[in-house]
């Protein structure tokens, strides 16, 4: 019987997923809610603002860049920011990871680079919730086109495209970079690669 009813809900799960005329919308873009909370659980009154980022195969990120208290719009505070550090999650994870305190009494990495001054920036690679949208393909309707990638792609084409994002919004020559898992394995991978550098 137990059997039975976990096929059945799986039925009803790929119905669901499988019927065309659902919003993709619906599904990719709660990340916004979920990031405001991220962002006021840390308790530290920033703001944030989204850049949507093309890569050249097609992906759609989103790349966040903290704003001080009260900033709602970075070009409404030009001296408001320092050097740029970006930061790239690991795998299975997004940008609001750099976002989460382990410790009451200790500042997340991203708060706390924010708090000294630093123009920051969290990362969103291709595939997570965060970053789940692509020119032409629906991550849904063509599930295996849509997955068919590993981390060169990520490191070749979605790290230089969000790096060129805050290159081109900041102006600044360089930038440092922080990653954790995937996130380092991604800028050793393009330091190293012709086509990146």
């Amino acid at each position: 019987m137990q059997l039975r009813s976990n096929f059945l809900a799986a039925l009803a799960v790929q119905a669901l997923f499988a019927n065309e005329a659902l919003s993709f919308e619906s599904i990719v873009r709660p990340f916004f809610p979920a990031m405001q909370e991220a962002m006021q659980k840390t308790g530290a009154g920033f703001n944030w603002a989204n850049h949507e980022v093309h890569t050249d195969d097609g992906y759609i990120l989103n790349l966040f860049r903290l704003l001080p208290a009260g900033v709602k719009r970075a070009s409404d505070c030009a001296d408001c920011f320092g050097q740029p550090v970006f930061l790239m999650h690991g795998m299975g994870a997004n940008g609001s990871r750099w976002l989460n305190r382990i410790n009451e009494d200790i500042d997340p990495l991203a708060i706390a680079l924010a708090k000294r001054g630093y123009d920051v920036w969290l990362g969103n690679g291709r595939g997570n919730h965060m970053s789940s949208e692509h020119e032409h393909l629906n991550w849904i309707i063509d599930e295996e086109k849509y997955w068919d990638y590993s981390y060169p792609e990520m490191a070749t084409n979605d790290l230089p495209a969000m790096l060129n994002t805050v290159y081109e919004e900041t102006g600044r020559q360089k930038i440092n970079y922080i990653g954790i898992s995937l996130g380092t394995t991604q800028v050793l991978y393009a330091l190293s690669h012709e086509k990146t550098q």
